[in-house]
């Protein structure tokens, strides 16, 4: 569901947990924009890769509250980050700032963890979205609330698309069919074209390509540094199952 693992298209799971984050940010930022009293921080899954957190940008574009969302894939500069917090709350709409788990200072360090490392050697991240609000309470000077749905992200059923469930079961039934065929070392990988309408076949891909490869967000789809490009969406909201709710903005 963390969509970082490479030659295919997408990871089964991850959109249904790109949905999950995408609707849980845009109902949080209803909140923020009825209410702009605080800053809300939200922490979502990505130790390295920030393709979920990305999908909670979706809220920008489902309400009109600013939203701010930061990916592992770029350090963040800190003393920018709480600037740029500073100023889209200044704007009077409500503010909510979305963080992977994983994202790291200038010095390449997590600006957050646990003090535990897994058993691959890697420290285990945790707290991203506590550590942010702390420093907008100490040094802006505003009221923060941080929120961290956590494994919520990946089990929530009710959040499910109906494309990748789809597709979870075509994966898993080419599997089986491979296996009876005697197919072995491979994973089953999602060949996707998007246009004239979204469609997706099957193919069969050697683990030697796959193995200790992590895909990462494209750099090119962030914007500024805490945006994301419309191209990510583009690629994402098929796999999201669509259907979004139309929310009553009032100040429109």
């Amino acid at each position: 569901m963390d969509n970082d693992l490479d030659i295919t298209d997408h990871c089964p799971g991850f959109g249904s947990a790109a949905r999950y984050a995408a609707l849980s940010a845009a109902e949080l930022a209803l909140d923020a924009s009825g209410l702009p009293i605080h800053v809300v921080v939200l922490e979502l899954m990505g130790r390295n890769a920030g393709w979920v957190t990305a999908a909670s940008a979706m809220a920008g574009r489902l309400t009109d509250c600013e939203v701010l969302t930061y990916l592992p894939e770029i350090p963040v500069d800190e003393d920018r980050m709480l600037a740029d917090i500073e100023k889209s709350y200044g704007k009077g709409r409500g503010l909510l700032v979305t963080v992977s788990e994983g994202i790291c200072g200038l010095d390449g360090k997590p600006l957050a963890d646990t003090g535990i490392v897994d058993g691959f050697g890697h420290r285990i991240p945790g707290g991203a979205a506590q550590h942010v609000t702390d420093q907008i309470i100490q040094k802006l000077g505003l009221k923060s609330r941080a929120e961290k749905p956590g494994l919520l992200g990946r089990t929530s059923i009710p959040y499910v698309s109906p494309v990748d469930r789809s597709e979870a079961y075509a994966v898993g039934r080419y599997a089986v069919n491979a296996a009876l065929r005697g197919e072995s070392g491979c994973m089953v990988s999602i060949d996707a074209v998007r246009k004239p309408e979204y469609s997706s076949s099957m193919s069969l891909v050697p683990l030697s390509r796959v193995a200790n490869v992590e895909k990462k967000f494209p750099a090119e789809w962030i914007v500024d540094g805490n945006g994301i490009a419309d191209a990510f969406f583009d690629y994402a909201l098929p796999l999201m199952g669509g259907d979004f709710p139309d929310y009553a903005l009032l100040r429109k």
